[in-house]
């Protein structure tokens, strides 16, 4: 019942906009700690050492480095202007929201989807397991971002890169989850690149039109050298998993 419950407000409150995705944070973790008292933060994947979490703001401002490198380099080849989050008056309601919601998609996405499925299917190994979950993170993507056509350039269908960019993020995610046992470092990426990714506007260069968030996607995710690179780094994580020989560290 409490992740049911968590899952709703997860539904309700992430997308949103505004405040409501760092309120939906707070609600979800009021009702972990009325349901679970001192163990509430291992059933949403916050449990993690100090050491964990420093390296967590580690990677969250490598990711924000990286986006801010590959990021304007997709958007200036393909004629796009960027501006970035802190050039926007809103900046701050801005990295609030996205907080929230890079928080409570890995808590239901990434710990409550990855755990749920591993005592379901405890024989599973975990790279395989990542891949499975992956491949529902990219879909769901496919179905929540695909729009009909607004422009010439401005369609809403997600490409083949941009879903293989998505399903490598997505497995990369699922990786650091199972390997660390909590969604530290996975939440440290997903924030780290959401504030530069999310949080920036996009215009086609010539027209000043705002572009649509599937072709926001496409623009970047769709990018040769971010889908070589998201590619590279999921293929490094199973790697890692396959020559340690990791165990899973989740309960």
């Amino acid at each position: 019942m409490p992740h049911r419950l968590i899952i709703l407000i997860y539904l309700l409150l992430t997308y949103s906009g505004g405040l409501l995705a760092p309120l939906g944070s707070v609600l979800i973790v009021l009702v972990a700690w009325l349901a679970w008292r001192q163990q509430w933060a291992e059933h949403l994947g916050l449990r993690a050492s100090t050491a964990q979490w420093l390296l967590a703001l580690l990677v969250l401002c490598l990711a924000a480095v990286a986006a801010w490198v590959l990021i304007p380099a997709a958007c200036q080849a393909q004629g796009i202007y960027l501006t970035p989050i802190w050039r926007r008056d809103d900046w701050i309601i801005l990295a609030l929201h996205t907080l929230g919601q890079t928080l409570n998609e890995e808590i239901v996405l990434g710990w409550i989807l990855l755990t749920s499925l591993h005592r379901r299917l405890p024989r599973v190994c975990l790279p395989a397991l990542a891949l499975i979950v992956a491949l529902i993170f990219a879909g769901l993507l496919f179905f929540f971002i695909t729009a009909p056509p607004t422009e010439n350039l401005n369609y809403g269908i997600l490409s083949a890169a941009t879903l293989l960019s998505l399903f490598a993020v997505g497995a990369l995610r699922n990786n650091l989850i199972l390997g660390m046992g909590s969604i530290a470092l996975a939440w440290g990426m997903h924030l780290g690149w959401n504030l530069i990714f999310i949080d920036s506007a996009y215009t086609w260069g010539e027209t000043g039109t705002k572009l649509a968030e599937p072709a926001i996607f496409n623009a970047v995710f769709g990018y040769t050298p971010i889908m070589v690179f998201l590619t590279a780094l999921m293929l490094a994580s199973l790697l890692i998993f396959r020559i340690t020989g990791k165990k899973s560290v989740i309960a």
